[in-house]
């Protein structure tokens, strides 16, 4: 009974080693500390600053990029509304003013300064600003080009801390009919958010979750996706399960 019993307290241990590994394991090669401080963000809606006709694609660019951004285990990512309460109470209190509020967050010095007032009434660490610069499509070689910009701007200071603006490219097949301008420039908003959020926040592109850069079909609706599940998880809990069945019996 006392080799029995030792036995059992033993292999208790070893499952809860077991689960402390896999854990440490996972914190290592995701490159984030478990036990880390998270920074509360706002992310702004992109400015559209290339005509009303193409207001889905920096539609489309706000979705990827809050994403993205929310696949970063450090951040806290809130989207922008203007009838937060906290804003409404701004604007009561004559703080800030509806323009204040409502208009495009720019990537330029208005645009920062309004995103930094709304971010001080939230009470948040960070704001990021963005806009959707130009859009080309060259038919000839069915093409779109796309320019876009992300700003970090510091919530405590109002300094734009960062900038980054970049090229995405979508490229389609020029012999394949049935593939239309609007499909290539969702490819090419998918690789514009892309290379964003590497350079802006240092989010790989794998952590973009669900990017069909390389499968996207002509007209293929853009969804929002679900961040994956870390395949190490069951492993845990079986572990977990095994451990407390021993130390129980």
């Amino acid at each position: 009974m006392a080799r029995a019993s030792w036995m059992k307290v033993t292999m208790f241990f070893f499952a809860l080693a077991c689960v402390l590994a896999v854990s440490t394991y996972v914190g290592a090669a995701s490159g984030v500390d478990p036990g880390g401080p998270r920074r509360t963000v706002v992310l702004f809606p992109i400015a559209n600053m290339v005509g009303a006709h193409k207001a889905e694609m920096a539609d489309d660019l706000f979705i990827l990029v809050k994403e993205g951004l929310g696949a970063a285990d450090k951040l806290v990512v809130l989207a922008y509304d203007p009838k937060n309460v906290c804003v409404q109470r701004a604007v009561a209190e004559q703080k800030m003013t509806p323009r204040d509020t409502t208009d495009p967050f720019t990537t330029d010095p208005d645009g920062a300064a309004r995103a930094h007032k709304v971010c001080n009434e939230m009470a948040v660490e960070l704001g990021i600003i963005g806009s959707l610069d130009s859009y080309k499509f060259l038919a000839s070689t069915s093409e779109v080009h796309v320019a876009a910009t992300l700003q970090l701007v510091d919530a405590s200071t109002g300094d734009v801390v960062k900038t980054v603006t970049v090229r995405g490219v979508g490229v389609g097949n020029p012999g394949e009919p049935s593939q239309t301008e609007t499909g290539i420039g969702i490819a090419a908003i998918y690789d514009a958010a892309e290379k964003l959020l590497a350079e802006a926040v240092g989010a790989s592109a794998d952590e973009l979750a669900g990017t069909p850069s390389q499968d996207l079909q002509p007209d293929e609706p853009l969804e929002k996706t679900r961040p994956r599940r870390n395949k190490l998880l069951p492993a845990m809990i079986m572990a977990l399960i095994v451990g407390c069945i021993l130390g129980a019996s």
